[in-house]
């Protein structure tokens, strides 16, 4: 039997496609940047991360123009499809790795873990919280959650390539700190854990582990206008870091 299209849908699914190529076209552009010059393997992960992250979203709108549900009906489906997608994204690093640096892409895929969880627990609480039943708020809120993985996925990449390029030089001593980017995906998982856990120094431990390195000292980069939310990292994180401006 036909199923007459839901045109509001569409339109909205269209916008955030639209803006995930947006999104997509100028990250592209700063990954080839000479001022930033990324490794090989920085580059790869991003744009397969893109390919994998686009086809989920297209997994979420036939799933949603097929079911005409809302998200709690599909939550199971979309969690364990995430999961996949993020998977993918792993056995083809972990099988490539003539192409594949594993200082840069371990350390990826350890932070990308932290995200996903993450993700995990936003869709829990939006469900739990039943903040919706409209299937047009639930894909807008699906898709800014997905946009703003995505674009804290390049600083985060920008973060570890620069990290392995600079690890012999980074010190006190040398007056390099490491340098970690506050974005809006960061502020989404303070706020979501009430500023009890805080994103960056999760980072900061991960990054800590994989290079046997304490820093002591780090760089912020703002990627974020949310003034309260930065009040907060430098709060959290001053208790065991010394914070200086941004020199990157």
């Amino acid at each position: 039997m036909y199923r007459k299209n839901n045109i509001n849908f569409r339109i909205l699914s269209s916008d955030v496609l639209q803006r995930f190529k947006k999104r997509q076209f100028l990250v592209f552009n700063e990954l080839y940047s000479k001022k930033y010059d990324f490794l090989e393997t920085s580059k790869e992960i991003l744009l397969l991360q893109y390919d994998q992250i686009f086809n989920f979203i297209l997994y979420v709108e036939t799933l949603f123009l097929r079911s005409y549900t809302n998200i709690s009906k599909n939550i199971e489906a979309i969690k364990i499809q995430f999961e996949k997608t993020s998977q993918n994204t792993i056995n083809c690093i972990r099988s490539n790795t003539d192409t594949f640096l594993p200082e840069i892409a371990e350390t990826w895929i350890a932070v990308n873990e932290l995200d996903v969880k993450f993700i995990e627990e936003m869709l829990n609480d939006y469900i739990k919280n039943k903040k919706s039943d409209s299937i047009l708020d639930n894909f807008d809120f699906l898709g800014k959650l997905i946009l703003e993985y995505m674009s804290n996925l390049l600083y985060t990449i920008h973060e570890i390539d620069y990290l392995v390029k600079n690890q012999d030089n980074i010190s006190i001593e040398n007056e390099i700190p490491p340098f970690l980017s506050f974005t809006n995906f960061a502020y989404m998982y303070d706020s979501f854990h009430e500023n009890k856990q805080n994103y960056i120094y999760e980072k900061i431990k991960l990054y800590e582990k994989r290079f046997s390195n304490n820093f002591v000292i780090v760089a912020l980069k703002i990627y974020s206008d949310n003034d309260k939310g930065y009040i907060g990292v430098v709060d959290f994180l001053s208790k065991n870091t010394i914070i200086v401006d941004e020199v990157i």
